[in-house]
């Protein structure tokens, strides 16, 4: 499975997009924001992402860990995201419309092209935004500048998440 993630202007380094998820047993989860469940002390952990905007290439401002693994029936995706140069921005949403807030999108590359992916998004709080995100531009999504892509936020995928504040940034 390819993984692509953007991370609030982040982007995964574009020289080791792949990524090696574990497969674990059904594990009992609490949906509350907080990664203090043991597997996600067993979930890959990838860190050392990169901006996209405003200049691609330069090294994140803020670290950001983003912990996955799967399951028969779904795939898991924690986040610890530090904020330390200033104040997280959260608020209680309508559903696709958190693009003000600061954010995680994970992009799933579903077809392994770099042209159409999956795109859910969830803000500090938990509120969601999700999409189908298509390559504008030649050479795949995420190359050249400006926007490399649209998003059609038609789609209303099914899934979970919870978010909450922390004093490093936010889970």
């Amino acid at each position: 499975m390819t993984l692509l993630l953007l991370l609030t202007g982040l982007l995964a380094s574009p020289d080791n997009p792949e990524v090696p998820i574990p497969r674990m047993e059904s594990q009992t989860l609490v949906l509350d924001g907080v990664l203090d469940e043991e597997v996600w002390s067993r979930a890959a952990r990838l860190t050392g992402f990169y901006q996209y905007r405003p200049v691609d290439g330069r090294p994140a401002v803020d670290s950001t860990h983003v912990f996955v693994w799967y399951e028969a029936s779904a795939i898991h995706f924690g986040v610890r995201a530090f904020e330390v140069h200033g104040q997280v921005r959260a608020t209680l949403a309508d559903r696709d419309k958190i693009g003000g807030d600061d954010h995680v999108l994970i992009v799933l590359d579903t077809y392994n092209d770099r042209r159409q992916a999956v795109a859910i998004a969830v803000n500090p709080l938990g509120q969601q935004a999700d999409g189908i995100l298509t390559d504008n531009q030649a050479g795949g999504m995420f190359r050249g500048s400006g926007d490399a892509f649209s998003v059609d936020l038609s789609p209303d995928y099914v899934f979970e998440s919870a978010g909450r504040e922390t004093d490093f940034g936010y889970e």
